[in-house]
């Protein structure tokens, strides 16, 4: 059931893995897409290595693109207070499953899920290369879109920056960066069936 999906999210509407994947070997796939209503986030290092734990199984290679060669030169020894460095082992943002869901309270609409390092952000990302209030994404009618808040480091849909303030359509099964951090967005059919495998 629904509830019990959010009884494993945090404060920063971060899914506890271990939770998650637990509750996946109980729910039906059926199931599971009907309590979680909508795409998740999932950090592109854990997406991608799912994929290659599932393609290669007894390989630990890890696949890289041009943005993680980009993303490895820049210095994450120093991080600002409250931030995770993107590739802390094991529990880090780039290894994480977001929720959409919209915090009782946030601003904004009921159906737009603010997303920044600010705590009253509805999905938070702790780490200094995101804005406090860095892009919305908007829900409407089973469609998804995306919109920059006018962040620092800009907002991308498979590598291409967005323009601050226009709304874009964000289907799932594309990548979603808020600055160096990438996720992917993805269903929860196809997130229930790469993590239950």
């Amino acid at each position: 059931m629904r509830s019990k999906l959010l009884d494993f999210i945090d404060n920063k509407a971060r899914l506890n893995f271990v939770s998650l994947l637990d509750y996946l070997k109980t729910e039906r796939v059926e199931d599971f897409v009907r309590y979680a209503r909508h795409p998740f986030l999932m950090g592109k290092e854990l997406y991608e290595g799912k994929l290659e734990e599932d393609q290669y199984r007894s390989s630990n290679t890890m696949p890289f693109h041009k943005s993680d060669i980009q993303a490895l030169l820049r210095p994450n020894a120093i991080t600002a207070e409250g931030s995770e460095p993107a590739e802390s082992k094991g529990t880090g943002i780039s290894k994480a499953v977001f929720m959409l869901v919209k915090r009782r309270g946030s601003p904004g609409l009921a159906n737009e899920i603010f997303i920044g390092r600010s705590q009253e952000s509805d999905l938070v990302i702790a780490d200094y290369a995101v804005s406090k209030i860095h892009a919305k994404l908007i829900i409407n009618k089973g469609r998804y879109s995306i919109v920059d808040e006018g962040s620092t480091n800009g907002t991308f849909f498979n590598d291409h920056p967005l323009k601050p303030g226009v709304e874009y359509e964000l289907p799932p099964d594309n990548d979603i960066a808020f600055g160096r951090l990438v996720f992917r967005f993805i269903s929860p059919n196809q997130l229930y069936y790469l993590l239950s495998a």
